[in-house]
């Protein structure tokens, strides 16, 4: 782990750059985003492989949790890693979460 930096004292375009990457609709969704995950699902289901549909929010909840990494990748892990994001949503803004991640 590396040492807590506040959010503010993170450049803005740093900021930006991981927002386009990551998570384009972080402020749009309640830590869970179903537009990603429909079409996730959508390229499974027409063969065109594996694509992330994990939220900034879902990825901090996996880091959060001490079994996360050994969850990865099953239908148990990616359930708890949306409760647990939703829960995240329901505790902190997403300054906070952000600023956690």
């Amino acid at each position: 782990r590396l040492d807590w930096v506040p959010l503010a004292e993170v450049s803005p375009r740093l900021v930006a750059a991981v927002l386009a990457v990551e998570d384009r609709r972080f402020h749009a969704h309640p830590g869970v985003d179903p537009l990603a995950i429909a079409a996730a699902l959508r390229d499974a289901a027409v063969g065109r492989g594996r694509r992330g549909a994990s939220t900034i929010t879902m990825q901090l909840a996996t880091h959060l949790d001490p079994r996360g990494s050994t969850r990865r990748g099953t239908w148990a892990g990616k359930l708890a890693q949306l409760r647990d994001a939703l829960a995240l949503e329901l505790r902190y803004d997403k300054r906070q979460i952000l600023e956690a991640y």
